[in-house]
């Protein structure tokens, strides 16, 4: 098979060719038939399970090491996968047992990366102040367009709220 192909063209759902793509890597002993498999299958679901977990945690970069940790564990295991067509749903179970854990940890620990932001300013030698980095109104601007996002779907009855993300990780 080319590396630039899908497994077969008579796929009939997304779901369907997740399951040709992971039969693609079960199957094949060229590398880069493997490789490009599990890039489509990467490509495909990132955004859907990163959006996933920022909707559970509420921080985008810590919604994206759980959508890159997810995916470790999905591709480690994919042997395991009994339904190939499955693989949506078991990612996105994977993703939230992810989710889970980091708030677990969260109660426990102090966020490091929030103690190195608070200090991450260039200081200014003359005055002995801090300023901020160059690019810290945009950043601040992005976080409060997800805490925005974020808000919203919070305010959403459970049912409201999946349907929703569901609706938006299929996109």
């Amino acid at each position: 098979m080319n590396p630039g192909t899908k497994p077969t063209d008579d796929a009939r759902s997304p779901h369907e060719e997740d399951g040709r793509w992971i039969e693609t890597i079960r199957r094949t002993d060229n590398p880069d038939e493997k490789e490009f498999a599990y890039e489509r299958l990467l490509r495909k679901h990132w955004q859907g399970v990163t959006v996933l977990a920022l909707q559970r945690l509420g921080d985008l970069r810590e919604a994206e090491d759980v959508a890159q940790e997810s995916f470790e564990r999905a591709f480690r295991s994919i042997e395991r996968l009994k339904q190939p067509t499955a693989f949506l749903g078991w990612l996105l179970r994977i993703a939230s047992n992810v989710a889970t854990d980091r708030i677990r940890a969260r109660k426990s620990l102090v966020s490091l990366d929030a103690l190195g932001e608070a200090g991450s300013g260039v200081t200014d030698s003359a005055a002995g102040r801090r300023s901020p980095p160059a690019d810290f109104e945009r950043q601040i601007e992005l976080d409060e367009e997800v805490a925005g996002v974020v808000a919203a779907l919070d305010s959403l009855p459970e049912p409201y709220r999946e349907v929703i993300t569901l609706k938006y990780l299929k996109d």
